[in-house]
């Protein structure tokens, strides 16, 4: 919706979103119920890609770590970053609950920070 239009879902956006998935054999929970896309599942992505790396770092295999984390902030540019800022601005002016306006934006910071 941020990306391509505000009152479409399910895009070609969605599409590159679901095949980056697929590259890492990742099946977002409830697929095929919830686009590929959503927020949630975007960061299951990275969080499932950063464990990768993790568990590659601790067998000592240095090259898989970093090709996991590479693909996570890859990820994290290509997708997230061209959105997540917008929406954090969203759930801050449009929201009622400062709690997921103090969120979104934490997380809008998170990704900033992964492209840097």
């Amino acid at each position: 919706m941020y990306r391509d239009n505000k009152c479409v879902v399910m895009t070609a956006t969605t599409l590159g979103v679901r095949n980056a998935y697929k590259a890492h054999g990742f099946i977002p929970q409830r697929y095929p119920h919830v686009p590929d896309d959503h927020l949630a599942l975007e960061l299951d992505f990275i969080a499932a890609l950063t464990a990768e790396a993790l568990q590659a770092c601790q067998a000592g295999d240095i090259d898989a770590a970093s090709k996991h984390e590479a693909d996570a902030v890859q990820f994290t540019h290509d997708h997230l970053s061209a959105w997540a800022p917008f929406f954090a601005e969203d759930v801050r002016d449009k929201g009622k609950a400062p709690l997921y306006a103090t969120v979104a934006q934490t997380m809008a910071a998170f990704v900033e920070a992964t492209v840097r």
